[in-house]
C-alpha cells in the first residue's frame, strides 16, 4: 500500500506542484503525494527541517573568521552599489566581492588568497569590474522593459501589429521584417485573445531567434521575487532574455522554496505578538488621552469606537497588559514597535521587515550547513 507524503507548497507554487502527481487534502489543506508518485521535482517541497545541531557541529569551522573578514574589508575600495565591495587585487586586478558573502566561506577563499573562489567577477579593468555589479544588482523596483537591442549583433526591424484595439510594438531580426509587415497589413484584424490573435503570437514566438525574446511577465515576477528574497543579483541577461531568466530561476528555485517555508514558519511565530502590541498602542493611547481629560467623544472617534464605557475598558486592558507581558516595557523590539505604531506607522509592516531580516539569516545559514555537509559527504 503506498505511504502518504504531505509536501509544504507554497501558495505561490501551488499551480507548478500540481504538475506532478500530488492531491489536495481540504480539511488538512495541505497537498501530498505517495511514495509511489514522489519524484526528485518534488524533493524542494518536502517540510524544511533545520539541520540537527549535533550533525552542525560535526562539521569542519564553514564560517570565517572575524580576521578573514577584516581582510576582505581591507582590500575594499569605494564603491556605489552597496551590495558589492570592490577589491583591490595583487597583479593590478580587481574584483567584484559580494557584500553578503563576508560571512561565507567566500571571505576565507580571499584571505587565502584564492581570489577567484571568493570574487564573483575579477578583471585588470575596474571600468569592467563596475560595469559587472551595475548589470547584477538586487531587484529591488518594477523592472522595467528594456531595448533587447542590446544584446543583438545583427540587424534589428521594428514593426507594429494590431490585434483588436490594441497595437503591438514588435522587434524582430531583419528576416522577419516581411513577416511581420504582411501580418499587420493584411490579416483580419482579430477580437483579443481569438485564435487567430494567439495563432499570429504563436507564429511569431516561433520564428523569433530565443536571443530576441524578453522573458514572460510571470517568469520576471518569480526572477524578481528570487532576488529580492534571497539576496542575490538579477543579472541584465535574465531581465532581458527569456532563456536566461529561466535559467536563473531554475538555478534558484529550490532555495525560494525554502526561504518561503522558513519566513512562514517565523511569520507564524510573530502573530500573537503583532496583535498585542496593536491592541496595546490602542489601549495605551485610550488610557494616555483620558488623563490628558480629553473629551471621550475625540478619543472614540480617533480609536473607532462608540462608547465612552469602551475607551475605559482600554485604559483597563492597557494596565493588565503590562502585568501580564513586562516585556512590552523592557523588550527593545517590542518598545520600539509600541513606537511605531504610536507615530500612526503600521507595526504589520515593521513586523514584516524583521521577519524577512531573520528568514533570510537562517536561510543563509542553513544554505552553508548543507553546502559544507554535501561537501563533507563527497
Amino acid at each position: 500500500m503506498a505511504t502518504r507524503i504531505d509536501l509544504a507548497v507554497p501558495y505561490e507554487e501551488k499551480d507548478e506542484a500540481k504538475k506532478f502527481d500530488v492531491e489536495w487534502d481540504e480539511e488538512n489543506r495541505v497537498w501530498w503525494t505517495t511514495d509511489e508518485g514522489m519524484c526528485e521535482a518534488l524533493e524542494r517541497w518536502l517540510p524544511y527541517t533545520p539541520t540537527p545541531p549535533d550533525v552542525v557541529d560535526s562539521l569542519p569551522t564553514f564560517e570565517p573568521t572575524v580576521d578573514e573578514q577584516v581582510f576582505v574589508e581591507q582590500l575594499a575600495q569605494d564603491c556605489e552599489y552597496e551590495e558589492w565591495m570592490l577589491l583591490m587585487l595583487p597583479e593590478d586586478k580587481w574584483g567584484a566581492f559580494w557584500r553578503d558573502d563576508l560571512k561565507t566561506s567566500a571571505a576565507t577563499h580571499i584571505a587565502e588568497e584564492n581570489y577567484d573562489g571568493g570574487c564573483r567577477f575579477i578583471a585588470t579593468s575596474i571600468d569592467s569590474v563596475l560595469d559587472y555589479m551595475r548589470n547584477n544588482l538586487i531587484h529591488t523596483g518594477a523592472i522595467h522593459k528594456e531595448s533587447n537591442s542590446l544584446l543583438l549583433d545583427g540587424p534589428t526591424c521594428y514593426g507594429k501589429l494590431t490585434i483588436g484595439n490594441r497595437t503591438f510594438d514588435i522587434e524582430l531580426s531583419a528576416f522577419c521584417e516581411e513577416m511581420v509587415e504582411n501580418m499587420s497589413s493584411h490579416t483580419p484584424i482579430p477580437s483579443q485573445n481569438s485564435n487567430l490573435s494567439l495563432s499570429i503570437f504563436s507564429f511569431i514566438d516561433k520564428n523569433t531567434a530565443e536571443i530576441f525574446k524578453a522573458p514572460l511577465i510571470k517568469d520576471l515576477a518569480i526572477a524578481e521575487q528570487i532576488s529580492k528574497s534571497l539576496r542575490l543579483p538579477l543579472p541584465l541577461e535574465a531581465k532581458l532574455n527569456r532563456v536566461k531568466c529561466s535559467e536563473f530561476i531554475d538555478a534558484h528555485k529550490s532555495d525560494l522554496t525554502m526561504y518561503r517555508a522558513i519566513r512562514r514558519e517565523l511569520e507564524r511565530g510573530t502573530w500573537p505578538i503583532t496583535k498585542l502590541i496593536n491592541n496595546y498602542v490602542k489601549w495605551i493611547v485610550a488610557r494616555t488621552k483620558l488623563a490628558q481629560n480629553i473629551p471621550w467623544e475625540s478619543i472614540a472617534d480617533e480609536l473607532g469606537v462608540k462608547t465612552k464605557a469602551t475607551i475605559e475598558k482600554y485604559a483597563v486592558q492597557a494596565d493588565q497588559a503590562e502585568i501580564d507581558n513586562p516585556e512590552l516595557l523592557t523588550n527593545p523590539t517590542y518598545t520600539s514597535l509600541i513606537k511605531i505604531g504610536l507615530a500612526g506607522d503600521s507595526v504589520d509592516y515593521a513586523v514584516s521587515h524583521l521577519v524577512d531580516a531573520a528568514a533570510w539569516e537562517e536561510f543563509a545559514y542553513e544554505k552553508q550547513v548543507r553546502r559544507a555537509l554535501k561537501a563533507k559527504n563527497s
